[in-house]
Formats: C-alpha cells, sequence, structure tokens
C-alpha cells in the first residue's frame, strides 16, 4: 500500500508571493542584481512544491521515495531485518511522528502521510517480525483519540 507524503506548503507559496513582489519593486538603494536573484529564487520555490515524498510498504519491507515531477529522485528499499527498532511519538497538538531507526544508525521520519492508518500498519508490521516498537505515552493518548474518533464515524 502506498502512502503519500502531506506537507504544509503555504511557506513556500508566501515565499514565492514575496520573490514576486521583491522582483517588481524598483527602488534606488537596490542594485540590479537583485531583480535576477528574486526571479531564480522563486523558480526554486516552485521546484520544491513539486517535490513528494512516498512510502510504500510491503510484508518484509519498506520503501521510501523521494520524486520530482513524478521522477523518482531517491529510493530506498529497507528489508525488515535492517529495522532495529521504531519509535512513535507525538509531534505538535494532534501530529503523529514514527521514526524508524536502521541497524546502520541511520533513521527515516515519517510525519504527516496520507492515508493516516501508516502508523498503525507500520506497528503491525513490526508486531509480526518481531521489530522493537517505542511509543511515547502522548502517542498512546492520540492513539486512544483516533481510535474512539473511527468508531463515532462509522
Amino acid at each position: 500500500m502506498k502512502f503519500y507524503s502531506k506537507r504544509r506548503k503555504w511557506p513556500l507559496y508566501f515565499i514565492l508571493v514575496l520573490s514576486f513582489i521583491g522582483s517588481t519593486i524598483t527602488v534606488d538603494g537596490i542594485d540590479r542584481h537583485w531583480r535576477i536573484i528574486f526571479p531564480i529564487a522563486a523558480l526554486f520555490i516552485i521546484g520544491l512544491l513539486k517535490i513528494e515524498i512516498e512510502i510504500e510498504m510491503n510484508d518484509d519491507q519498506v520503501v521510501y521515495r523521494v520524486t520530482f515531477l513524478n521522477r523518482v529522485l531517491y529510493q530506498r528499499a529497507i528489508h525488515v531485518s535492517e529495522i532495529k527498532r521504531i519509535k512513535c511519538m507525538r509531534v505538535g497538538w494532534a501530529t503523529r511522528r514514527a521514526v524508524i531507526y536502521m541497524m546502520d544508525d541511520s533513521r527515516i521520519k515519517l510525519t504527516r502521510f496520507e492515508p493516516s492508518s501508516l502508523y498503525e500498519k507500520l506497528i503491525n508490521m513490526a508486531g509480526r517480525n518481531h521489530i522493537e516498537v517505542l511509543e511515547t505515552k502522548d502517542f498512546q493518548i492520540l492513539m486512544r483519540g483516533y481510535a474512539k474518533n473511527s468508531r463515532s464515524l462509522s
């Protein structure tokens, strides 16, 4: 099953608008080099808006993919034997995060993914493959709230 990143893009849109405003305003004290830098910054920000992160989970591996305009920039397939532990925590007010710790001491942070069943599937996969799962107390409270809301919706 595939899961897609749902990151906040409004800060990038805000900076994009500021760069367009900055490229159109002419002030006597600003030299003409800034008129070139603002459009280049705008193109860079538009590029950042097109970067997407997706996770694909199978029974025995997790595939982490970074794409730009549907072309894969980076891909890493993590077999369950490479996973040391998974730590689940709360970030912010009501946002869940899972951090996958690998045997080579690298880690992948998973925050704000759709559909939100990623965290449950990750915990179930860890249980089936005898991987240590650490859940903070805040995360457990958050999970109870998600379970309560899903029962009330059905």
